[in-house]
């Protein structure tokens, strides 16, 4: 929908809200033209929406009695008000025509502000007839009028104006974003930070219209925080409503739940019955889409029961549509053709009510104006309208079926699309896991030979040279035997932990005990929270946890010569951390995934395995730590 920040910019002082009507009309009886002008000019405020007709002849009797040199200025005043009446009954031609009349008369008072407000109006009527350059210019006129008066506040509101011509009517979203942020420096310079926040959510508008989604949600979340804190809830629920859509287009539909919940939750506290259903509408077609059918039609349900009570006919027409297809989606045909009447069938009263609404407004126009024209449109009115009538029941079987096609067709194809997209993303895990599993198992065989080829292989030759001598060394065959006998014993344990089956916890404290005693230059420190200590894990994962740290551990040990090594094992918002430092002499880490480490890339497979994220750092001469997080 088009917003525009509307400037009735009247210099005069009204009359508080408490005057009534009766008031007023006593106060036109006054001999002070001053007194009778001003209750002339709020009469025609109050009795505009209540009495257009009265709301005329006041304006006439304005106009009549303030004609004359003395009393231009409230000539003005009663042309605007006049012109007020004609656009609130729809007759933009005969609006601008008074509007202009005022402006020429404020002109040539020189009353800077009265003739912002002339132009603003007029700018307004320009937008809605659709002549968007003429609109463009007689804003730049008001702009340049703000300037030289340092009107800021109303600056601001103009070139809000300009920026939404731009960006929503000729999708010239650069000049767009161009004008919104010179109305965010117009607003700084009044100090008005409510206007900034409208400003920021119409910015993010701009650049979600022109798919720049980053910065889109950037604007919204600023726009949010500011909106909120300055109690614009109104504003707040619209910014809220509008990320929810982002975030829907950009299929992040969990992420758009919490923003319609956010604002619906909002729009009920302030008592906003039509912005908390609409909000509730767009959250169960999300839940739809998201296959979370049961809510959805809870929300639907009491949907319908409000907005039926408050007689909003685009929200249900919204919340039928959307019921039919979620009771399509779970094979409840009769309840989905029931939903599917009702929107049929309200579309038919509403398309009714809009030929109706039509033939009002010209016989508005034909009182107000006595033109002999008006009666030919309104007459051309009607035989339009019965005859689209009369086409509409033609159409209307016809619209049924294809609209029951597209329905089915478009249900089946949700329903097909999650269920492949389902399908592909198990099958990419899955793979991804069997990828990351034949890696780890294809290095610890690489390291096992290695260990084999370079330490238990070269100690069995030297101990073989040493028995075929004739004088051999027994002692240094004895030592090389024992050392073998542990390496065999070393590389059977990084085979299978015998105390694996103990446990994660217990089995890294045996683990962290014994290194702690077999080294004497190195300390190595475990620390375990309360809640990991008490968590389960399948044989699996433990085993892959405690080879991360295990192979973090002997990496530190073996390479970078460090005097200290900690292991943290903490939980976090359903995630199991684990934080793993040395003081050692660091890496370059990208330099070593480059070059395929063994170790390194063994402990990133594992991560993988567990489906978790790893963030190494290192670099020299300020040790390393890894931070690893494993969902729950």
């Amino acid at each position: 929908m088009k917003k525009f920040i509307i400037l009735f910019l009247i210099s005069f002082n009204c009359f508080s809200q408490s005057n009534t009507i009766t008031q007023l009309k006593e106060k036109t009886n006054s001999k002070i033209d001053t007194v009778r002008f001003q209750a002339y000019s709020d009469l025609i405020w109050e009795l505009k929406d209540i009495s257009k007709v009265d709301a005329v002849n006041y304006a006439n009797k304005f106009i009549k009695e303030s004609s004359g040199n003395k009393n231009k200025k409230w000539l003005a005043q009663a042309y605007n008000d006049y012109g007020i009446i004609a656009l609130r009954s729809g007759n933009l031609p005969n609006a601008e025509d008074y509007f202009k009349k005022s402006l020429s008369i404020r002109r040539e008072l020189k009353l800077p502000r009265e003739v912002i407000s002339s132009l603003s109006k007029l700018g307004n009527i320009c937008v809605e007839q659709g002549k968007f350059s003429e609109a463009i210019k007689i804003y730049l006129e008001c702009t340049k009028i703000s300037e030289q008066q340092n009107y800021y506040d109303y600056l601001a509101a103009i070139y809000g104006n300009i920026s939404s011509i731009y960006s929503t009517n000729l999708h010239q979203y650069d000049l767009g974003l161009v004008y919104a942020k010179k109305a965010i420096a117009a607003n700084e310079k009044s100090n008005n930070v409510y206007g900034n926040g409208v400003m920021y959510s119409a910015i993010g508008s701009i650049f979600s219209n022109n798919n720049q989604v980053d910065s889109a949600i950037f604007y919204y979340q600023l726009a949010k925080k500011i909106l909120f804190e300055k109690n614009a809830f109104n504003e707040y629920c619209t910014t809220l409503n509008n990320l929810g859509h982002l975030y829907r287009q950009e299929n992040k539909g969990n992420l758009g739940i919490a923003e319609y919940k956010e604002a619906a939750k909002i729009a009920r506290q302030i008592g906003d019955s039509n912005g908390f259903v609409n909000y509730e509408t767009n959250l169960a077609a999300v839940l739809t889409e998201l296959g979370k059918l049961n809510e959805a039609e809870e929300i639907y349900k009491n949907s319908i029961v409000i907005s039926e009570k408050l007689n909003n006919k685009e929200n249900l027409l919204k919340i039928y549509k959307g019921a039919s297809i979620l009771y399509t989606i779970k094979g409840k045909s009769e309840q989905a053709l029931k939903y599917l009447e009702k929107y049929i069938k309200l579309n038919d009263t509403i398309f009714s009510n809009d030929i109706s609404n039509k033939i009002s407004k010209y016989q508005t126009i034909y009182e107000t104006e006595k033109k002999e024209n008006k009666i030919k449109e309104l007459n051309l009115m009607n035989t339009i309208a019965n005859n689209e009538k009369q086409n509409l029941v033609k159409q209307k079987k016809y619209l049924y079926i294809i609209f029951i096609s597209i329905l089915i067709f478009f249900s089946i194809a949700i329903y097909l699309f999650n269920k492949i997209k389902k399908s592909k993303a198990a099958l990419l895990h899955q793979k991804n896991i069997s990828i990351a599993s034949f890696k780890a198992e294809q290095l610890e065989r690489e390291r096992i030979a290695k260990e084999l080829h370079d330490g238990i292989a070269q100690k069995l030759s030297v101990m073989n040279m040493q028995l075929s001598l004739k004088e051999p060394n027994i002692k240094l065959a004895t030592e090389i035997t024992k050392t073998t006998i542990q390496d065999v014993r070393n590389l059977s344990h990084n085979l299978m932990p015998a105390n694996i089956k103990l446990g994660l916890v217990k089995s890294l404290e045996i683990l962290i005990d014994e290194l702690n005693a077999s080294i004497t230059n190195t300390k190595v420190i475990l620390t375990i929270n309360e809640k990991v200590k008490q968590l389960l894990f399948n044989e699996q994962n433990t085993l892959n946890i405690y080879r991360i740290i295990q192979e973090f551990i002997q990496n530190s040990l073996k390479y970078a010569n460090a005097s200290l090594i900690e292991v943290k094992l903490t939980d976090s918002e359903n995630y199991l951390v684990l934080t793993l430092n040395d003081n050692g002499i660091g890496f370059n880490v990208d330099e070593a995934l480059y070059k395929n480490g063994i170790g390194l890339n063994n402990i990133k497979n594992r991560v993988e395995q567990l489906e978790g994220k790893i963030e190494m750092k290192s670099s020299k001469e300020n040790g390393t730590k890894f931070n690893i997080r494993i969902k729950l």
